[in-house]
């Protein structure tokens, strides 16, 4: 055979390796977290027998492909346990005691409560305190203990209300006689195991020990708390609180203490805070004597240190790759931090599947966490496609197609020169 044909032959062999290649990257377009592949060409040489130092050339032969790491477009998904790596690094996997590295981010729960990858069923890797790699699960999260109120802080207005059923003061006389009527207001609190318990509080309206000359609004209100049961409870403080003359707590007469005594016998301090002295943001006072219309008082608790047993809700990643668990009593927790690895030599990973690489040689990854050392930034709710690009494949196509019909009509003249020279007796 003739070096022409061996040079065409190589050709159309190269041409169908680099279409094959193409075809692959092709079919894996939609999978998430792809890396294509980029296939090479050499030529193909031979060493002149006579003379010394000289190649003849053999055509063509493919040197295999490599793969592209360049990252993919990150989409958003609205899944909240997908997360997608904008940078260096890659997630970690386990199954059946091998460690797996990948881009593709679609993470889910699995029967057992253990986070998994979607497409292979393998356990995805946190770090843990010590910087070693653990499964990620959900069973402990699935309930938050209860924590015991100690600090309650009301807001609200105590409007004052004169009691119409006393004998109303002789007309010229002293008004500071003049009597108003008690508010009562329920709130909730949380013992030491986290069971809601309804207390009612008492304000009485008592006139200033100081009486301000030509001020007939009282300014103290004396407080008694009682339990669900009806029961008194203990005041550790002074049993009043006092508000100046714009109707705002004065210091140190803007909080109360008391104890509150569980069935089983605990006691639990708490204390009401009715707001900041000379400050309108927590609980104020008004005469409705003065301003009409305002006559209903209300009570409201705006924040209270103690919550009750919570429910696990949902949970996701947050911008840190941290699994953030969110529960029916209002309070979220924090837990494993996703586990990032990456390789000072990319070519020591080898592809198993279009997104799933494993470390040859036993190549040891760096372990880290997201935005720290070099590694990406966590994207959540979302995932990394595929880096193929359709037009690059499409031209690669062109090219290989063209390459193959060429090689094939350089064999085919060769052919018909070949049987012309025969038929004329040349050879």
């Amino acid at each position: 055979m003739s070096s022409i044909y061996y040079n065409s032959l190589s050709g159309m062999q190269a041409a169908s390796s680099g279409l094959d290649n193409v075809s692959n990257n092709m079919a894996n377009m939609k999978t998430n977290g792809y890396k294509k592949r980029t296939q090479f060409f050499s030529e193909l040489t031979k060493e002149h027998p006579d003379y010394l130092g000289q190649q003849t050339s053999q055509g063509v032969k493919s040197l295999g492909n490599s793969v592209n790491y360049q990252q993919g477009q990150i989409q958003k998904t609205g899944n909240k346990l997908d997360v997608a790596l904008d940078g260096n690094g890659f997630f970690v996997l386990k199954k059946d005691g091998k460690t797996f590295y990948t881009r593709d981010g679609e993470f889910d729960f699995d029967h057992n409560g253990i986070l998994v990858d979607k497409i292979n069923g393998a356990h995805v890797q946190a770090l843990d305190k010590n910087g070693a790699l653990k499964d990620i699960s959900i069973t402990d999260e699935r309930e938050i203990p209860g924590k015991p109120s100690s600090q309650i802080e009301l807001s609200g207005k105590l409007a004052l209300q004169e009691d119409k059923s006393t004998t109303p003061p002789t007309p010229g006389g002293d008004t500071s006689d003049k009597k108003y009527l008690p508010i009562s207001q329920n709130i909730t609190i949380y013992d030491q195991n986290g069971q809601e318990h309804q207390l009612t509080i008492l304000l009485t309206p008592k006139k200033s020990d100081v009486p301000t000359p030509g001020v007939t609004t009282p300014h103290n209100w004396q407080i008694s708390i009682k339990d669900e049961h009806g029961k008194t409870l203990q005041i550790t403080s002074q049993d009043e609180i006092q508000f100046d003359l714009m109707g705002q707590p004065q210091l140190g007469f803007n909080k109360i203490g008391f104890t509150y005594v569980s069935d089983n016998g605990q006691k639990q301090a708490i204390t009401l805070n009715f707001g900041e002295p000379n400050s309108s943001k927590g609980v104020t006072q008004i005469d409705n004597s003065l301003t009409p219309g305002n006559n209903d008082s209300k009570l409201e608790k705006t924040k209270d240190d103690g919550f009750g047993v919570g429910k696990l809700m949902d949970c996701q990643f947050d911008s840190n790759g941290q699994l953030v668990y969110q529960y029916s009593n209002g309070q979220t927790r924090k837990s494993d931090l996703i586990a990032l690895a990456n390789f000072s030599d990319l070519s020591t990973l080898n592809e198993i599947s279009g997104n799933l690489f494993v470390s040859t040689d036993h190549a040891k990854p760096e372990l880290s966490q997201a935005g720290v050392n070099g590694f990406g930034q966590i994207k959540t709710n979302s995932v990394e496609l595929s880096n193929v690009d359709p037009s690059t494949e499409f031209a690669d196509i062109i090219v290989y197609q063209r390459m193959f019909q060429a090689c094939s009509e350089v064999m085919q003249v060769e052919k018909q020169m070949l049987e012309n020279l025969y038929k004329n007796g040349g050879m």
